[in-house]
């Protein structure tokens, strides 16, 4: 990425806060940014929002609750457990892929593919997490 492109697409005019009305996308990418949100319900639908009708892409990782739920660790934090997220004691969010499935489809998403993968370390244990690739339809 050059710095002429940086400049351009986040001059230091740049307000602190988004519009409310921002123009249609094509592609929208969101890594290690999500995770850091519990329910995703506003942010999505903001997304779908966002992106132009069809071909408009969204991809995005998270980290996996069904993993979480294994661990030990998950026991006694039951905020959003039933809908399908939970706060690990990392102070980041996992969710539950069928959680976030649902949401897309609400909000008038597809999944195009959704893989499995490490998306982080913590204290050099690999976290699990998913990377979902979305278009709006």
């Amino acid at each position: 990425m050059s710095p002429d492109f940086v400049t351009k697409a986040f001059p230091p005019s740049l307000p602190p806060s988004l519009p409310p009305s921002l123009p249609p996308s094509f592609q929208i990418v969101s890594a290690d940014v999500l995770v850091y949100m519990g329910r995703l319900d506003y942010i999505l639908g903001t997304t779908s929002k966002a992106l132009k009708s069809k071909n408009g892409f969204f991809a995005f990782t998270l980290e996996s609750l069904e993993e979480v739920e294994k661990e030990e660790d998950a026991e006694g934090r039951e905020e959003g457990r039933e809908e399908g997220w939970l706060l690990r004691p990392t102070g980041r969010y996992a969710h539950r892929r069928e959680y976030v499935e649902g949401l897309l489809g609400k909000v008038g998403m597809e999944v195009v593919k959704v893989e499995a993968v490490v998306g982080r370390k913590d204290k050099g244990q690999p976290i699990p997490g998913w990377l979902f690739l979305c278009r709006k339809r």
